[in-house]
């Protein structure tokens, strides 16, 4: 946390620097500011359940970071966009306050996106492409002896994504994407077996010990919504929705409802 905070405090104290020095403003004005790097703070909120776990369900709430970087070609046919989050917090069973646990959550997404050509509107840009995902999550109930399981999958992603200029410092711009090719990612029990003694200090054994998943086992859908308010030429204020549903159709079947609200900053250069 401390990390994002120095990230945000620097990038605030460089806008301040630019916006004294007046007699460079026109200059940056005139220059196409084609990157953008990002950092938000937020809150992840939602419903879980996985029956590799616990049959209870889970009421999930935890604090959120993101970093992320956009390059942009001069003429906005293309999009290339980095984007990492983590988030941790508990999970809670209403009036059952013994089995509260604790998770971490990590996501990873590259992705890469064409503009379509034959919608002609100034103000309006809509892109298609796809995107590599990386996400894990880690679960553990009192001690990771008792009950732990983790819970990740890898693979690629058709997104779309619509951007609209409502004045000239106001956009909005909205984001939907769904797997087509996972690899699937689930321990077989919950308790500590000997594929976790021999590896637990080889986090890369877990992350990438899977199996492919086609539409009929393992399907999602990630939403993202942002609003982006234009403080100066080279920085913008923006507030983020996202919602994230998956589900696993098992025997040991798993549903996750994530609610993400954060607000950050984004820095163009």
């Amino acid at each position: 946390m401390y990390k994002f905070l120095i990230v945000f405090i620097s990038i605030f104290l460089i806008h301040k620097s630019l916006h004294a020095q007046n007699s460079n403003i026109d200059g940056i004005s005139s220059k196409s500011l084609n990157d953008h790097i990002g950092v938000s703070v937020g809150y992840n909120q939602g419903y879980f359940k996985d029956l590799l776990f616990s049959p209870l369900n889970y009421i999930q709430g935890g604090a959120l970071y993101g970093l992320r970087y956009v390059r942009q070609s001069p003429n906005d046919k293309n999009l290339i966009e980095l984007n990492m989050q983590y988030s941790s917090g508990e999970l809670n069973v209403s009036d059952l306050d013994n089995f509260t646990a604790s998770y971490l959550f990590g996501k990873f997404k590259l992705g890469y996106l064409h503009r379509i050509s034959l919608i002609k509107r100034n103000n309006l840009k809509v892109y298609l492409g796809g995107e590599y995902q990386t996400q894990i999550h880690s679960l553990e109930w009192l001690d990771a002896s008792v009950a732990a399981s983790w819970f990740g999958t890898h693979g690629l992603r058709v997104k779309a994504l619509a951007s609209y200029q409502i004045q000239k410092r106001h956009q909005v711009q909205t984001a939907l994407s769904i797997p087509v090719f996972q690899s699937l990612v689930r321990p077989p029990f919950n308790v500590r077996d000997e594929f976790v003694d021999e590896n637990q200090d080889n986090i890369l054994a877990f992350v990438f010990r899977g199996e492919s998943a086609s539409l009929d086992k393992y399907f999602a859908i990630d939403w993202e919504t942002s609003y982006y308010f234009e403080l100066s030429k080279r920085l913008d204020m923006l507030f983020t929705y996202q919602m994230i549903y998956q589900r696993v159709f098992d025997v040991h079947r798993l549903i996750q409802f994530q609610n993400q609200l954060n607000i950050g900053v984004s820095f163009k250069f």
